[in-house]
């Protein structure tokens, strides 16, 4: 397709190169398209392809998420259940310092027979040193009247012997 000279003529019109570059678009419009739609399918199937391996990392997640919220439950029913064993063991404590407590003295009781006990002493106290005072005038009184029952006998004695 060389260009027009006056020896040879070509045939090119305005009116063909017109088609021809016509023709040209249309294939290059055509060629387009259908890379568009090659690249289009190639998107679609990435699309899909990213859009399975999503679906099956959100799955992958949400079941790892289900086990992890099904271990805090186990876990926390377990603190659970050890807390209420350590406030049943708190409660029993309590409870054996409250009976503790019931049988404990009270101040005032205390202090009313801790004053019985110290009438009671001085009491016995007094009757000890009275008793002692009399215990001492008793040995006094015996060691006079075994006196007197000695002179009285060395008096008889003494007459016995005196007596002709």
């Amino acid at each position: 397709m060389s260009g027009e000279t006056e020896s040879s003529v070509s045939g090119w019109t305005v009116d063909t190169l017109r088609e021809h570059v016509l023709r040209l678009l249309s294939d290059d419009r055509r060629l387009l398209d259908e890379r568009y739609a090659s690249s289009q399918r190639l998107l679609d199937e990435r699309y899909a392809t990213q859009t399975k391996a999503l679906d099956a990392a959100f799955k992958a997640a949400e079941a790892a998420v289900d086990r992890a919220l099904a271990s805090a439950e186990k876990a926390v029913s377990k603190a659970e259940a050890a807390a209420e064993r350590r406030f049943e063991g708190v409660n029993e404590f309590r409870q054996t310092l409250t009976d503790q407590a019931a049988t404990f003295l009270t101040r005032a009781e205390g202090e009313a027979r801790l004053t019985a006990l110290s009438k009671e002493l001085d009491e016995q106290r007094r009757l000890m040193e009275r008793n002692t005072g009399r215990d001492e005038g008793v040995v006094t009184a015996r060691m006079l009247v075994f006196s007197l029952i000695a002179a009285v006998g060395v008096l008889v004695g003494v007459y016995v012997a005196l007596r002709p």
